[in-house]
């Protein structure tokens, strides 16, 4: 579906945004799931990814329906996040996908993202194709995918229909595309270069602290910008 031509409402976005940050899992921050991953994981850097889903489901959410009026919301989240990663999966993979929904307090994103990154490419240096597509997954994730889990547990017909629209002008897939590109533009290279390993560290981390997009709040705010022209 392409993107909308007319602009949208955006007042229920914060209906999103608040759905979002009662997540259980918002409350953590990135060096205490990484040591609880790496515990439940039993020091091992890959792991079955179906024995570690009760583990992962119950700091996710929280369970109890008396405690959380958004649980059918976000057993759906997490359900989604949970299919993106493979049958055999790593801890920097688990981390890489959960890391937008943290608690970043600590003001130490671009570090931490960026230490993500070297263990899940297993690299200090990465390709634009490779990253292109961590990107790409992240992103949809954090805008289009949620949108829709929200629209569909939704009984208020005005509020659902908003957020299809906001879905189909900010969130469409072209529109996705169009700002990862945006997002990545100063390592944009040639077709034959793409899978170079030539972008290093450092440098992306300084260019991540610059951008200042880590968080699925943060993404969000990204879309609604007029600046990937």
């Amino acid at each position: 579906m392409g993107c909308c031509v007319n602009k949208v409402d955006t007042k229920d976005e914060d209906f999103t945004r608040d759905i979002i940050s009662d997540l259980k899992i918002s409350t953590i921050n990135y060096k205490d799931l990484r040591e609880n991953l790496f515990t439940y994981m039993k020091k091992k850097k890959v792991i079955e990814k179906k024995r570690i889903e009760d583990k992962l489901e119950e700091i996710f959410y929280e369970n109890d329906k008396n405690l959380n009026p958004n649980l059918l919301i976000h057993k759906q989240i997490f359900q989604e996040i949970f299919f993106l990663f493979n049958e055999n999966v790593k801890l920097y993979e688990i981390l890489l996908f959960l890391y937008p929904l943290l608690n970043k307090i600590n003001k130490e994103e671009h570090n931490e993202f960026i230490e993500i990154l070297v263990n899940y490419f297993d690299s200090d240096y990465f390709s634009y194709e490779d990253l292109h597509k961590i990107i790409l997954k992240l992103f949809q994730f954090s805008t289009q995918k949620i949108t829709e889990i929200v629209e569909s547990q939704l009984s208020d017909t005005k509020i659902k229909n908003n957020l299809k629209a906001i879905n189909n002008y900010y969130f469409c897939i072209a529109k996705i595309h169009k700002k990862v590109n945006h997002f990545l533009n100063k390592y944009v290279t040639e077709e034959k270069d793409k899978q170079m390993k030539n972008i290093y560290c450092a440098d992306f981390k300084n260019y991540c602290k610059s951008k200042n997009i880590y968080s699925c709040i943060q993404i969000r705010n990204y879309f609604f910008t007029d600046n990937d022209e």
